[in-house]
């Protein structure tokens, strides 16, 4: 799930059509229909300079670029074969980079051809891939080997172009910026922990195995107490300067917590007996007008006030 500038909504829709649905945000009203994929769509999302432009990553080994204007991908890149599991278009949308299975590979959107491969700096699967919010060059990879890498994608020689090695431990689920000038990152696990590393520094500031607990204790404090099963992604504010958290439980159940100094704190639960049934797996939150979007495993695109 990911949103536009232009009051736009992206979905990875389920189903055998491996399509991505375009929502309008105001009305929920699905707007155009982005077929071509093979395989299951496992990453999409909105070029931060043109509202008009998403990125997909496929299962079947493509990354595609679409033009909502269109039906039909503008151009497609191939990844040899591998799956892609993450990608991400750097700050001036002038490169695609993805994790190809353990190799991380950037193309150059101007010629539409490979500017680099980094075959070492993995040993498995790339499970997330972020571009730095405003360096262009600055890009992180997480994936099953445990590990973060951050690549400075303007050294001139690519055997220097990478600056850092986080050892989280385990696998990654989820990989974001946070803080005012974007120098942390914020981890999850595919053990339901969280970690927070300041990029500069190299230091682990916040490191849980298991956050489920400390959340559930939180989570008593709920309209609905629901046994808490699972984390979801986090959200970073620029504006209040916070990370949010989201995780979910049995039947639909979804909560948000405030990651605070102190611990997770309640913000939120969202839920309602027409909405979510099943897992939820994305959500996207508009913070200036108060409005979280989720998807989830029952094929249901729903919007909450916050």
């Amino acid at each position: 799930v990911c949103c536009n500038k232009a009051g736009q909504l992206a979905v990875s829709a389920c189903g055998p059509g491996h399509a991505i649905k375009v929502y309008d945000r105001a009305t929920l009203g699905c707007c155009a229909v982005l077929a071509g994929h093979a395989a299951r769509v496992n990453a999409i999302r909105f070029s931060q300079l043109d509202s008009n432009s998403l990125f997909s990553a496929s299962s079947d080994s493509t990354l595609r670029l679409w033009d909502l204007r269109s039906p039909s991908p503008s151009h497609s890149f191939s990844a040899g074969g591998k799956e892609i599991w993450a990608a991400d278009m750097n700050a001036d949308g002038t490169q695609l980079v993805a994790g190809c299975g353990h190799l991380l590979r950037v193309w150059d959107l101007r010629t539409r051809k490979v500017l680099r491969n980094y075959g070492d700096v993995h040993t498995d699967d790339i499970t997330q891939v972020r571009c730095h919010p405003t360096l262009a060059s600055a890009v992180v990879s997480g994936g099953e080997d445990g590990l973060v890498c951050l690549v400075n994608n303007a050294a001139q020689d690519i055997d220097d172009a990478l600056e850092a090695v986080l050892n989280c431990g385990v696998s990654l689920s989820r990989l974001g910026f946070a803080g005012q000038q974007h120098q942390q990152l914020y981890a999850l696990t595919s053990v339901h922990g969280v970690q927070m590393w300041d990029i500069g520094t190299e230091k682990l500031l916040v490191g849980i195995e298991d956050l489920r607990p400390a959340l559930q204790t939180a989570a008593s404090h709920f309209p609905v107490p629901f046994e808490v099963s699972y984390l979801v992604d986090c959200k970073y504010s620029a504006t209040s300067d916070q990370l949010t958290l989201f995780a979910g439980g049995a039947e639909g159940h979804l909560g948000c917590w405030l990651m605070t100094p102190q611990g997770p704190a309640c913000v939120a639960e969202m839920f309602d007996p027409n909405a979510h049934s099943e897992v939820v797996r994305g959500v996207d939150w508009d913070s200036d007008a108060g409005v979280l979007y989720t998807g989830g495993e029952d094929c249901k695109l729903c919007a909450w006030s916050t």
